[in-house]
């Protein structure tokens, strides 16, 4: 087979001087959110077509419960809500009614080696033998209330049972016999192996996988932590693979060997293989998923059924593919016949046809990427194989609102370059066709390149810090540790681009107009520097922010920001207008604090040498740079001293004889 190899590489970090960027198929994820049709992508995110799938006609029931099939390759759909069995002819190209039981659920389906169909009703667990001409006839009753699963061994049946107690039985010669009774409600399916003569069960209540030797010896394979195993089949080597459907709620799950369905606290599913010794391993895990059916085939491959999103799964030499995802929320069943693999679904009941030959056209559409900010797109990069008469089709549209609506572009093929407008958000979408039902393209790998327009940086929040001021607020910041003469600048900045930043700090002092280089080219958010070489005033900080590290000077662009009015401070206080008066025996001092620069931050006074105290001012805050203080003395204080100090920590000291 010919194929051509399509190397698609597309390189825009030249053309784009900023940071390219991409999204890229690398990301296990990647994939997830997108709608598939007609396309099947595996765990390493290799994408095909899938093989075709059509939705039989003729059933017009809620729940296709479970389907079989004879040697004459005829399928039988055992259906509720209504108990009818639907059976569809190798040639005809719909199912027609079959037969009709009492019940309200045929819950089971199966042919014997006769060729005789047998089916289960429920919900009081009647076995009926089937005509060839639709009639009914029931079988001696159980005490069971359901039979969940049907397998055919010889011209013998097993049946599993539950709704009480979980049981096997063995139907033979119009008699049953049990075969395994558990402590379990359900058993849930069965799988017989016809080289051996075993036969395997699940459960629901603990979850566990018998096996029951031809003999009639039961082995508990394994038990998983899973409360639910809800089917299991045989593979050629021997090999049992089970498939979990717990409802319960996983919090405690670290495991990562997954689907890309997502890593969530959620409800957590898997696919164990369990050798006949009963080694095990889980094969992957899933999230928000229980799977409810298997269908191994003679190479090895397993098909896995889920609910409640309606995946069909394919795993084939250790790959895992999502196929399919069906209409309908459930895959409840599925057969095989000469190649051709029918499913059978619920919540919406239906069977679905796949044939061995790829569709001949399916499409991926991912979910709208966002860029972060408006940009300029640049081009898909991809590795496929695209055979002769095979094609592959990248098409993109985009636009700047997060649903895509009559604003955005339409879809435009990339070849490779991307012909989609700027903006912020972009949709892709893989488009694969094949006039050859064996061929299919295969995409390897996937990337789309684009860059953010570049945007100003901002800067926030520029204020000067002294060292008083650090050591005595609580929201000033600690570090670095200034010392007693230092001062610092302090600023925040973002950049939407998330480029590398540089800084300039300019300073000008009250009543000049011209600003000052401080200090340029800074990495951090913060400078240090010497106040005592500064006169002491009111400052205004300026603080520029550039990317043009990462711009050239075409494109760099730049931001900034003002400090408020920010005194550097190393002048005292003055205490002034001191009067004293006789009052009622005792002599009453006034006097004032002021301070050219900052606010009176606390006033001691101390009598005739003796200790220290502090006052309060008249208007009883100290929040201004000029306060007002009276004091009443005893009338034999000779000396009067008073200590004031300011907001910087500045302060003057000064003695009064008082006569």
């Amino acid at each position: 087979m010919k194929h051509t190899l399509v190397l698609v590489l597309f390189v825009t970090a030249l053309l784009f001087p900023v940071r390219t960027q991409f999204f890229s198929s690398v990301r296990s994820d990647f994939y997830d959110r997108g709608k598939q049709s007609g396309v099947a992508v595996d765990q390493r995110n290799g994408m095909t077509l899938s093989p075709r799938l059509r939705k039989v006609a003729g059933i017009a029931k809620d729940y296709v419960w479970r389907l079989a099939a004879d040697d004459r390759g005829t399928v039988y759909a055992a259906t509720g809500h209504g108990g009818v069995l639907y059976k569809k002819e190798q040639s005809a190209d719909r199912f027609s009614e079959f037969a009709k039981v009492p019940d309200a659920e045929i819950t089971a389906v199966a042919v014997d080696g006769a060729g005789t169909v047998y089916a289960a009703g429920a919900p009081k667990a009647v076995l009926y033998r089937v005509g060839r001409n639709g009639e009914v006839s029931a079988m001696p009753r159980t005490n069971d209330l359901y039979f969940w699963d049907i397998v055919a061994a010889g011209d013998d049946l097993y049946i599993a049972a539950g709704g009480v107690t979980g049981k096997i039985y063995k139907f033979s010669k119009g008699a049953f016999t049990e075969v395994l009774v558990t402590k379990e409600q359900h058993v849930t399916a069965l799988s017989y192996d016809k080289k051996s003569g075993d036969l395997y069960a699940s459960t629901e209540g603990k979850g566990m996988i018998y096996r029951i030797a031809k003999s009639g010896a039961v082995h508990v394979l394994y038990t998983p932590p899973e409360d639910e195993v809800h089917t299991v089949a045989l593979l050629p080597d021997g090999i049992v693979v089970a498939g979990t459907a717990s409802r319960e709620i996983d919090t405690k799950s670290t495991d990562t060997k997954s689907t890309g369905v997502g890593e969530k606290k959620a409800r957590r599913n898997a696919l164990y293989s369990i050798h006949p010794s009963g080694v095990f391993d889980k094969l992957y895990s899933f999230t928000d998923t229980v799977l409810l059916s298997l269908l191994s085939d003679d190479d090895g491959s397993v098909l896995i059924g889920t609910g409640d999103k309606g995946e069909l799964y394919r795993i084939e030499n250790g790959v895992i593919s999502l196929v399919a995802k069906l209409e309908e929320k459930q895959i409840l069943s599925m057969v095989r016949v000469n190649g051709v693999v029918y499913c059978a679904t619920g919540s919406g009941g239906g069977v679905y046809r796949m044939d061995v030959e790829y569709s001949a056209e399916g499409n991926f559409t991912s979910d709208v990427l966002d860029a972060g900010n408006a940009s300029r797109w640049g081009s898909i990069s991809y590795k496929a194989k695209v055979p002769s008469s095979t094609e592959m089709i990248v098409e993109t549209r985009s636009g700047n609102c997060l649903l895509p609506d009559a604003t955005w572009s339409p879809f435009r093929k990339a070849a490779p370059r991307i012909e989609s407008p700027d903006g912020r958000f972009i949709q892709f979408r893989i488009v694969m066709k094949s006039a050859d039902a064996k061929r299919t393209p295969e995409l390897e790998s996937f990337m789309l390149s684009y860059v953010q327009k570049n945007s100003a940086p901002e800067v926030r929040s520029v204020a000067l810090i002294t060292a008083y001021q650090q050591g005595a607020s609580k929201d000033a910041p600690k570090k670095p540790l200034l010392s007693q003469h230092q001062a610092m600048v302090t600023w925040s900045a973002h950049d939407a681009n998330e480029d590398a930043m540089r800084y300039d700090v300019f300073y000008r002092r009250d009543g000049e107009k011209s600003f000052k280089l401080l200090k340029d080219d800074l990495a951090e958010t913060s400078y240090v520097f010497d106040a005592n070489k500064m006169p002491s005033g009111v400052y205004y900080f300026k603080v520029t922010a550039t990317d043009r590290m990462n711009n050239d000077e075409r494109s760099t662009l730049s931001g900034y920001s003002l400090s408020s009015p920010a005194a550097i401070d190393r002048l005292p206080p003055t205490v002034r207008d001191l009067v004293y008066v006789a009052v009622n025996g005792r002599r009453r001092v006034s006097f004032k604090a002021s301070d050219t620069l900052s606010t009176i931050m606390s006033v001691r006074i101390a009598l005739d040498g003796g200790e220290w105290r502090y006052i309060d001012p008249k208007d009883g805050l100290c929040d201004s740079s000029v306060e007002e203080y009276e004091v009443d003395t005893p009338l034999d204080t000779d000396s009067f001293s008073v200590e004031a100090t300011d907001s910087e920590g500045n302060a003057a000291y000064q003695a009064f004889v008082l006569r």
